[in-house]
């Protein structure tokens, strides 16, 4: 069963990104990537290092103390 919807977004998908060509690739040395990978793996790290640096959410409650 198809979904109208869906088919609809991805034509408009289709339109924004045009994948018709080859993707640029970064060269340095030995170091060759696609600029789509290279941009998912900068992001993931970005991602990863808010992760640690931000601070968890904590309960305004004062904490009970210990024995």
């Amino acid at each position: 069963m198809s979904h109208p919807g869906r088919a609809r977004s991805v034509r408009f998908m289709a339109a924004i990104f045009n994948l018709n060509h080859h993707a640029g690739y970064v060269h340095w040395h030995f170091f060759q990537m696609s600029w789509p990978n290279l941009i998912v793996i900068i992001t993931m790290l970005v991602v990863f290092a808010l992760a640690i640096a931000l601070p968890f959410p904590r309960s305004h409650q004062p904490a009970e103390e210990q024995p």
